[in-house]
């Protein structure tokens, strides 16, 4: 209490704790559960990139010689949705989030193998070194990055703070005529040029093998090139009269 002048007043503090954010639930998965999770889908998606082959091959025999090796992964992408989407239109344990500009994703839930979590997938052509090819736009540097692409919106001015599912890509390596897969994997980003690990999917055969590599490829640094600029003739003939 404070005396003032015979009034009496009482001071009231309060000592606020200001989070940096509040967390709306959740654990970060582990690498075994994300690729737990990504195996047990491992048959439909398969299938899915299976059935784009076939519509290829099919559906393009007059034309696919003239396509742009882009012309096809967009081709085969499509009819990969297309298939994604009937496999899964009846399974409650797989989603499809609206698309964020453009971008298909499938939320694959944990649950049927007893996992508290979930992984966002996209359908991607791979290259040799199980890498994607993408436009550097903000949403796939997110994605590639392991962080939210949307806003997660705010509560009492503080930030929404939701665990981000790991994002894992299954795609495949075509063949040398583009006629099938030669292999389908799950890969998990980590950054624009380089992966956590990666998986190879089976179709359900017992004699196929495969691996699981935790073994990051490093990004390849770009060279630097030296530039020397040419004299003008002016300034050569002046360097050959001196």
């Amino acid at each position: 209490m404070l005396a003032t002048n015979s009034a009496t007043f009482e001071l009231h503090f309060t000592i606020l704790c200001v989070p940096m954010g509040i967390n709306l639930g959740g654990l970060k998965m582990t690498d075994a559960e994300t690729q737990a999770i990504a195996r047990h889908y491992e048959k439909q998606f398969t299938e899915g990139w299976g059935n784009a082959f076939k519509d290829y091959a099919s559906e393009y025999p007059t034309t696919r010689h003239i396509h742009s090796p882009r012309s096809r992964a967009s081709i085969l992408h499509d009819h990969c949705v297309h298939h994604i989407q009937a496999i899964f239109a009846d399974n409650p344990d797989v989603g499809f989030p609206p698309k964020k500009r453009g971008l298909f994703t499938v939320e694959l839930s944990g649950k049927p193998i007893g996992i508290d979590g979930k992984v966002l997938a996209r359908l991607k052509k791979l290259n040799e070194s199980f890498l994607t090819s993408n436009i550097s736009t903000a949403q796939v540097r997110a994605f590639n990055d392991q962080q939210s692409m949307e806003i997660q919106g705010e509560l009492f001015g503080f930030p929404l703070i939701e665990v981000e599912p790991p994002h894992v890509n299954i795609g495949y390596m075509p063949d040398k005529f583009w006629m099938s897969a030669r292999g389908v994997y799950a890969t998990m980003p980590n950054g624009s040029h380089a992966l956590h690990w990666y998986m190879k999917f089976t179709d359900g055969r017992d004699d196929e093998q495969n691996p699981i590599i935790d073994i990051p490829i490093q990004p390849v640094q770009p060279q630097v090139r030296r530039v020397v600029a040419k004299r003008s003739r002016d300034q050569k003939k002046q360097s050959e009269k001196g």
